[in-house]
């Protein structure tokens, strides 16, 4: 597993005591989580409110929506499950193959859990997911109930709790936590 050892190899002539380092990870953070709900709140909903329309040009809800509110969100939740463990695999650098170790105990990319590839990928690979691709591919799993998706629907979505259920699936999707 990688370390991190940015705070121990600090130039001398740095002024940020330990606790500034901490605060400034802290706000890093906290700008992290801020971009990624703003990309979820404005550009998907935009991107999937547009699809929508060219399929379906006028939404027409008459069953009980709850139910299908709740399969599309849980077919979104797998496929961006997908698309995360897609993105985290290109972002992800195994030290042992960049080196060409021969033990296998030197690659991450066989020992690093999914949770620490999650804390140490998810953000990354979240900005490199094809938007475009993603709700295409939604769409194309979703096609019988495409007609219930329209804006007071897609705006009930908490995206970044969403989000956090993504990473959770992805994380338990991990075959070497069953041992």
């Amino acid at each position: 597993m990688k370390k991190d050892y940015s705070k121990k190899f600090v130039p001398g002539t740095c002024v940020l005591s330990e606790n500034n380092w901490l605060e400034l990870q802290r706000i890093h953070k906290s700008i992290t989580k801020s971009v990624m709900c703003l990309t979820l709140d404005c550009m998907f909903r935009n991107l999937l409110l547009s699809e929508a329309s060219k399929i379906m040009p006028s939404a027409v809800v008459n069953t009980d929506a709850s139910e299908v509110e709740s399969v599309l969100t849980t077919s979104l939740i797998e496929l961006l499950c997908d698309y995360l463990g897609n993105s985290i695999a290109d972002v992800f650098e195994c030290y042992g193959c960049a080196q060409q170790y021969g033990n296998q105990l030197g690659h991450e990319c066989l020992t690093m859990d999914y949770e620490t590839r999650v804390q140490l990928y998810a953000d990354l690979a979240f900005f490199t997911i094809d938007f475009e691709q993603l709700i295409k591919d939604f769409f194309q799993r979703n096609i019988q109930m495409l007609n219930y998706i329209n804006p007071i629907f897609v705006n009930k979505w908490d995206m970044f709790s969403i989000f956090d259920n993504v990473k959770k699936m992805y994380i338990a999707s991990d075959l070497s936590r069953l041992h």
